[in-house]
């Protein structure tokens, strides 16, 4: 069985784009539409290998998410994706806790790879 992915993001188009790529690659996806319902998930024992969280979402925005979540799942391996000020938000997620970072819009390759790489 291949590892589980949470995929957080406000839009939903890029959830399906993100959840398609990986599915068709074995892993079993769940997404979330902001941070609270990420932290739900996660604190329901979904057993998340990878969280794959936007930086800019209304209500509970990527870098509560980071934080919330690296507390409730030490282990969890965080992918942080952001379009917005041209990356700068990025650099402030690797300080915050995420293992990579993606700039959108993300290029499919780069991006399986990352997930593997921290599923492996």
């Amino acid at each position: 069985m291949q590892s589980r992915i949470l995929i957080v993001d406000d839009d939903a188009e890029v959830r399906r784009v993100l959840a398609q790529m990986l599915v068709r690659r074995g892993y079993e996806v769940t997404e979330a539409s902001n941070g609270k319902e990420a932290l739900a998930t996660l604190k329901d024992g979904n057993q998340i290998r990878v969280m794959v969280t936007d930086l800019v979402m209304p209500e509970f925005e990527g870098f509560e998410t980071i934080k919330a979540c690296r507390e409730v799942c030490p282990a969890l391996k965080i992918v942080a994706i952001s379009g917005a000020f041209g990356g700068e938000f990025l650099a402030m997620a690797l300080r915050l806790g995420a293992d990579v970072t993606l700039a959108k819009p993300i290029r499919p390759d780069v991006f399986i790879q990352a997930v593997q790489n921290l599923t492996n």
